[in-house]
């Protein structure tokens, strides 16, 4: 049965989500939803790439199908959760995204409306929440628990026994030592290495990380 990937949006990390969802061997059309063509209508029936920009996210249930899957494809955490709710608030069928060259043990959970990207790890015993991003060569070790609408960006590195609160985000190249506890909504900077656990709403950055509030 033909299946087809909704996408909302189309922008870089959309086309991450389509190419995973291609690569996963699941999906014959993929098509994408845009905030952007509110604005500008002449955006919709445009292209991105090869696949198609055929409305708002606010226009979802129209594409609406038995065999059509959602996927938000936003890097924003905040964002990337208001539209996920709109989504389920729907009923409609979201789903997880996972590269075949990523590894995910057996033994982790996988929250859904989540990616995993290529040469990405998630360990075993570990869990990730839903609407989650598990970024291109970055790696979750053994027994973390991460929230959900967490980004873990491109080479960032979660250590083992980590616990991390919900919409937070791991900038490039950044580190989090084992068994430490993140808060809710704390930012840790590109390339730093987070040595003590946070407080929520933290901004963390350097080498080893200090907090900016």
């Amino acid at each position: 049965m033909r299946r087809t990937l909704c996408i909302i949006g189309a922008g870089g990390h959309g086309k991450v989500a389509a190419e995973t969802g291609l690569e996963s061997g699941k999906y014959d059309e993929i098509i994408f939803l845009d905030k952007r063509v509110e604005v500008d209508k002449t955006q919709a029936n445009q292209m991105l790439e090869h696949w198609p920009i055929v409305g708002t996210p606010e226009e979802c249930t129209k594409f609406s199908s038995q065999t059509t899957d959602y996927f938000v494809a936003i890097g924003v955490n905040d964002t990337r959760r208001k539209i996920f709710s709109l989504l389920k608030s729907y009923k409609l069928s979201i789903v997880s995204l996972i590269h075949p060259r990523a590894y995910v043990s057996k033994r982790a959970d996988v929250g859904i409306g989540s990616l995993i990207c290529a040469n990405a790890s998630l360990i075993g015993f570990s869990s990730i929440g839903q609407g989650c991003i598990i970024n291109t060569n970055a790696s979750v070790d053994h027994d973390c628990q991460l929230g959900d609408f967490v980004h873990v960006a491109p080479g960032a590195n979660v250590a083992g026994g980590v616990t991390i609160g919900s919409g937070c985000l791991l900038g490039i190249g950044s580190a989090v030592l084992p068994n430490l506890t993140v808060g809710a909504n704390t930012t840790i900077a590109a390339g730093a290495t987070l040595i003590k656990s946070t407080a929520s709403n933290s901004i963390m950055t350097g080498t080893p990380a200090k907090s900016l509030r």
